[in-house]
């Protein structure tokens, strides 16, 4: 059976985390954890850590 869970955690002012993942039988199958910032009144995704190419990995963004 496959659960997936979603949820952001404010963590200041202008400063969020969005996790997700999903699970099958109680083990990680696919996850993604990205710190958000707000930039000019706009949520941008400062860096992220998932397995979207079949891999755990992370990618982190040049904001200008």
């Amino acid at each position: 059976m496959s659960k997936s869970v979603e949820f952001v955690v404010i963590l200041d002012d202008g400063v969020r985390k969005r996790h997700r993942h999903e699970t099958i039988s109680g083990k990680v199958t696919n996850f993604a954890v990205q710190l958000k910032i707000k930039v000019q009144q706009e949520w941008r995704v400062a860096v992220r850590y998932d397995c979207a190419h079949g891999y755990a990995h992370m990618d982190r963004y040049d904001i200008r």
